[in-house]
């Protein structure tokens, strides 16, 4: 239904095209094939290998996807996705790119979502220049707060600092945090501060795999987990 990019490095960003590909295929006619031995969306190695949500898969459904991305990203994400054939007279759902804002920009009947900027690109030593020489760019990145259910849930984004998190703390249940760009030896001092049930710690750089599993080891903290592929959090 939604989806929410922090900010517009190669890493953060770089599989969207896949996704929404992925979302594009089971879209296809199931009665109209290329070739008479290409696989339909019913094929059960195809249903077991990859799933969708059921809103995607049902025929005959009118489907909206939201893509919220910083807004220096606008023009050049479109352009891209049409450069990849995926331009939007082929999908099978009505791709809405939109900006994301500071505060609460989004809204359905599930969830909230907040935005709050942080500091990971404007505090890069290395773009100091850039916006001369390239002056769409405006250093963007966010951190979200996502509302559900009475439950309030942080994904900090890359972030340069933890204080940079500080205005979402409050009454938080989960945070998802990325770690590849601070001193981790901070990160349970300034979570003991809070209330918070579960810490997910990921984006976890070469060169810090040992450093932060000896840590959570030491820490012996039951909130703080390590994110790994498969992992599920009910929260």
């Amino acid at each position: 239904r939604a989806v929410f990019i922090s900010h517009l490095h190669p890493d953060h960003v770089g599989g969207l095209a896949g996704l929404l590909f992925s979302l594009y295929l089971p879209g296809r006619s199931s009665s109209k094939k290329f070739k008479k031995w290409s696989v339909t969306r019913y094929d059960d190695w195809y249903r077991n290998a990859i799933w969708f949500p059921e809103q995607v898969v049902e025929e005959d459904k009118p489907i909206k996807l939201d893509l919220f991305i910083p807004s220096e990203g606008l023009e050049g994400i479109k352009k891209y996705i049409d450069t990849v054939y995926l331009s939007p007279e082929l999908m099978p759902y009505d791709l809405n790119v939109a900006p994301v804002e500071s505060g609460i920009f989004y809204k359905d009947e599930n969830i909230k979502v907040s935005a709050s900027p942080n500091l990971h690109l404007k505090n890069n030593f290395r773009y100091e220049g850039l916006r001369e020489s390239h002056p769409h760019i405006k250093l963007q990145s966010y951190s979200f707060m996502i509302e559900v259910e009475g439950k309030k849930l942080v994904f900090s984004g890359d972030i340069d600092s933890l204080d940079e998190l500080t205005p979402f703390m409050e009454d938080v249940d989960t945070v998802i945090l990325e770690i590849a760009h601070y001193d981790i030896e901070g990160i349970k001092p300034y979570f003991d501060r809070y209330e918070v049930n579960n810490l997910v710690l990921t984006h976890i750089h070469p060169g810090l795999e040992s450093r932060i599993f000896k840590l959570v080891k030491e820490w012996d903290d039951p909130r703080i987990s390590i994110a790994e592929d498969g992992y599920s959090l009910k929260i």
